[in-house]
């Protein structure tokens, strides 16, 4: 598909390329927005780098490119997060197209197995137009780096309170939005081998994140990142206006041997209910799943559904 290079989209408050200065780190920090397609390109060849970013996505967040089955111990990612407990791995963010193959679809609970079934798996993104943790059993001989793997100790050690597991997991983070569709093309075609992107929150354990740009580099100033260890930062002119704030919420894809119902254990941008409404998947929320929204208990499915319109139209527009 032969994509035109735009600039930014209108009305944007930054301008193109800007930077955040550091100077008495001789720290500089190129900005990028992932809705401008020639800073895609740039975003691009960096992650297959393994370079760190920080990116916007209802939250501030901490990325990094992974290759091959590279295990970067604990050295991954912890300029993110210094005080993420080492039984709680990282997110990969992956197209369902890849996670999919990457499931143990025979230790899924034979209610869920029609999920198997590659559109009906990737209706779990593209009905509703969220952020959206899916966690579901890896298989053991997949090509896929340790740091996103849970083993059924550390989840028992991570989750004290549910039912222990018999098989390992990992967590798949992914939105259906054309831009990120084409981002991960791009890492793709930029990498000599595979490169997974692991993800992480940039705030401190029980703390809240940073959710504007404002916040985020005061979040870098005030010394609970390092920018010496940020590489690049990516904002979306699109989300950013949006007041779908808030983390992502989790799913459980429940094992062979438990109950047959998806599990809530997180609850994030997308709602419970505008989770059942868009896939008609019946779930149930753990006693103990937080709300990470910017304000809990607050539905904001509604400005969800407005930003995939204004982000849809102005995929349309650069084609």
């Amino acid at each position: 598909m032969a994509i035109a290079e735009k600039d930014l989209r209108p009305g944007v408050e930054y301008k193109q390329r800007e930077s955040i200065s550091f100077p008495e780190l001789g720290v500089e920090i190129p900005v990028y927005d992932i809705r401008n397609l020639s800073h895609q390109v740039d975003i691009a060849r960096e992650i297959a780098k393994g370079r760190q970013m920080a990116m916007f996505g209802g939250v501030w967040g901490g990325f990094q490119g992974v290759r091959g089955r590279e295990n970067s111990g604990n050295g991954y990612l912890k300029w993110a997060k210094k005080d993420r407990p080492k039984e709680a791995k990282y997110v990969v963010m992956t197209p369902p197209v890849k996670s999919h193959d990457l499931i143990d679809w025979s230790q899924v609970h034979e209610d869920l197995r029609f999920l198997e079934d590659s559109d009906s798996f990737e209706s779990l993104w593209a009905t509703h137009g969220a952020y959206l943790h899916v966690i579901a059993p890896v298989r053991s001989d997949a090509q896929f780096p340790d740091v996103f793997v849970t083993s059924p100790d550390e989840y028992a050690e991570r989750y004290p309170k549910h039912p222990s597991i018999s098989s390992s997991t990992a967590a798949f983070l992914w939105r259906a939005d054309p831009y990120f569709e084409r981002f991960a093309d791009l890492v793709d075609r930029f990498s000599n081998s595979t490169t997974q992107i692991g993800v992480t929150s940039l705030n401190k354990h029980g703390e809240k994140p940073p959710y504007t740009f404002e916040e985020f580099v005061a979040h870098l100033r005030d010394g609970k990142a390092d920018p010496r260890e940020v590489h690049l930062v990516v904002r979306d002119s699109i989300y950013e206006r949006s007041e779908a704030l808030g983390s992502h919420t989790q799913i459980w894809l429940p094992h062979r041997d438990q109950e047959g119902v998806v599990k809530i254990l997180r609850v994030g941008t997308l709602s419970p209910q505008g989770f059942e409404r868009s896939t008609g998947i019946a779930t149930r929320q753990m006693p103990d799943a937080k709300d990470v929204r910017k304000i809990p208990g607050v539905d904001i499915d509604h400005h969800i559904k407005q930003m995939n319109i204004e982000i849809n139209e102005a995929w349309k527009t650069s084609l």
